[in-house]
């Protein structure tokens, strides 16, 4: 089964390219509205919605029409028809659901952020990625890929007139796969928390910095004073430059956090036991809005997804857990002792006296490897062959 990999990486148009990026999401927004027309017209005469296949014949007739949109590659604007279609297939399967469904609506230019190159058109030259119809652009951070580039999203950010662009390229590759050998791999449980987002069974500690929370009081100072100011004047885009650049470094400054947590993780580790924990779950039910706040600013999600995602890649294993018990049962004895959250400290009666998460954090590992040595005797039973990595779980 093949794998799927998105590389994210910064270009540097010109003006000139920055130009013609600007009027190719404008070509797209405007198919798009003339799309979603006909397709709301024919919703409400009761007749077929029109399909992917029957948009792209009529894009055909519209670019007579319209000379402006053969600026754009073809590709791009069977994409446009491809997100109609989406949009009605989502609106149908909603309403199919008994859900409320919102009716797919109209664009305008500056909520229109990307086009697609679905197949062909890209591809990267001497560090600059080439763009059919566009250029060659300058970019930051692309590192070569191993598989074969499938996609590419060119993605609009910020506001104007400075924007940011970015493309995603998507790519696949065989499964990543390794053997399994029990005498030379080291193996660490690892329990998620907020006060430390991360307690390895070895005993290392990866501190919860509160990034949200120190970036509101300056996003709040930001919008007071956009509060004070006329909408699209002078100023007020000034300060919304502004409120957008303190998300994109508050997002940075987590996700470069993030990366490093993994990499030491997968660097010292081969076998690497995590809790199978419904995120949002957990969230949703949690005591408070200043506790949801900080479970949002721990992202335990993405951790837990760049995590397996890397790990798969490094070769190591991934094994997720169930996590009843680990914090209440004794890593020593395993004797149950009750607590409540607001207790930091295991305390049992055959002398283990350490902290909460560590004592957790023990548990998981030694679940980790009970599953990995189930796995083993059932290997045992079949042929023999590589073992999948677990980290794409």
């Amino acid at each position: 089964m093949a794998e799927v990999r998105t590389m994210e990486i910064r270009l540097y148009p010109n003006k000139s390219q920055e130009r013609i990026l600007n009027e190719t999401l404008g070509h797209c927004c405007f198919l798009y509205n003339h799309l979603l027309e006909g397709c709301r017209n024919a919703y409400a005469e009761r007749i077929r919605v029109p399909s992917a296949f029957d948009m792209n014949k009529e894009i055909t007739a519209f670019k007579r029409e319209h000379p402006e949109l053969k600026e754009v590659y073809s590709q791009v604007l069977q994409d446009v028809a491809a997100r109609v279609d989406n949009a009605f297939k989502g609106f149908f399967a909603k309403l199919k659901a008994r859900e409320h469904a919102g009716f797919p609506r109209f664009r305008p230019w500056s909520r229109y952020d990307s086009f697609t190159y679905t197949q062909k058109g890209f591809r990267m030259v001497n560090g600059k990625l080439r763009l059919s119809k566009i250029g060659d652009i300058r970019t930051a951070g692309f590192r070569k890929g191993w598989g074969e580039p499938k996609t590419c999203i060119i993605e609009r950010e910020g506001c104007a007139p400075h924007y940011r662009w970015k493309a995603c390229l998507t790519y696949t590759y065989e499964e990543i796969s390794t053997f399994v050998f029990d005498d030379m791999r080291t193996a660490v449980g690892v329990d998620l928390g907020l006060k430390d987002v991360m307690v390895v069974s070895d005993g290392t500690r990866y501190p919860n910095h509160r990034h949200l929370r120190d970036a509101e009081k300056k996003v709040a100072a930001i919008q007071r004073r956009m509060s004070s100011l006329e909408k699209d004047s002078v100023g007020y885009v000034k300060e919304r430059q502004k409120l957008y650049h303190a998300f994109v470094r508050l997002n940075n400054v987590r996700r470069a956090e993030r990366y490093d947590i993994v990499n030491d993780l997968v660097s010292n580790h081969d076998v690497i036991v995590i809790e199978d924990i419904d995120v949002s779950g957990i969230r949703d039910k949690s005591l408070g809005k200043g506790m949801r706040k900080s479970y949002r600013d721990a992202s335990w999600g993405k951790l837990i997804g760049t995590l397996c995602t890397k790990a798969a890649e490094a070769g190591c294993t991934v094994v997720k857990v169930g996590p009843e018990y680990t914090s209440q049962r004794c890593s020593r004895c395993g004797r149950t002792v009750p607590k409540d959250l607001s207790e930091r400290r295991h305390v049992c009666v055959c002398g283990l006296d350490i902290d909460r998460d560590l004592n957790a954090a023990r548990n998981i590992r030694r679940l980790g490897l009970q599953a990995l040595r189930w796995e083993n005797r059932e290997m045992e039973r079949s042929p023999p062959g590589p073992i999948t990595a677990l980290g794409s779980l």
